[in-house]
């Protein structure tokens, strides 16, 4: 058995930790990592409180050294981040594509949501107004990369409404099959 990662992408506030943790008491020996934990536990120094990236590069670049350092080669991983970030001065960057070559992704699972329900969460976690139009773009824009680089990269993509029960169960069905590869 080879190592296994399934990149779970998303907008803040989306759901990415919870969609990860629910799937992972469903699926035994199912391991979870966070992008930003990764990059702060190999340089506490990069990632801000604000979900910031001063340095898109350099943080990406320690991404992918952490991910070789710390995830074995024996296990299944969800690994949550991102297509998209947001820049100092709240802009879109597109995380560059050779960053998932590197992180050797095996599948893409892209956690979509209505964005009323995202700016109510963003609310209540980081207690901070986010306009509607702004979630809207990041929102398409996550998508649209995550398309983008599976296209490119022959990744298998897959998109989860997690409004919808069934692409959630489909999505359970999908990462057992992933492990028991």
């Amino acid at each position: 058995m080879s190592r296994n990662i399934i990149f779970l992408s998303g907008v803040h506030g989306v759901g990415k930790t919870t969609f990860a943790e629910e799937v992972s008491r469903k699926i035994s020996r199912l391991l979870i990592e966070s992008s930003s934990n990764l990059i702060r536990k190999y340089n506490k120094e990069l990632v801000n409180q604000d979900k910031i990236v001063e340095d898109m590069n350099k943080n990406q670049n320690i991404l992918v050294e952490a991910v070789q350092k710390y995830l074995n080669q024996e296990s299944t991983y969800i690994l949550d981040g991102h297509f998209i970030l947001l820049d100092s001065e709240y802009n879109f960057e597109k995380v560059p594509e050779n960053i998932f070559e590197l992180l050797e992704i095996d599948f893409i699972f892209n956690l979509v949501l209505d964005p009323e329900i995202i700016i109510e969460r963003l609310n209540k976690r980081d207690n901070k107004k986010y306009d509607i139009d702004f979630i809207r773009k990041f929102q398409d824009m996550e998508l649209n990369r995550a398309k983008e680089v599976s296209g490119n990269l022959k990744i298998k993509h897959f998109i989860i409404d997690l409004e919808n029960e069934k692409d959630i169960n489909l999505a359970i069905k999908k990462v057992l099959q992933i492990k028991n590869q």
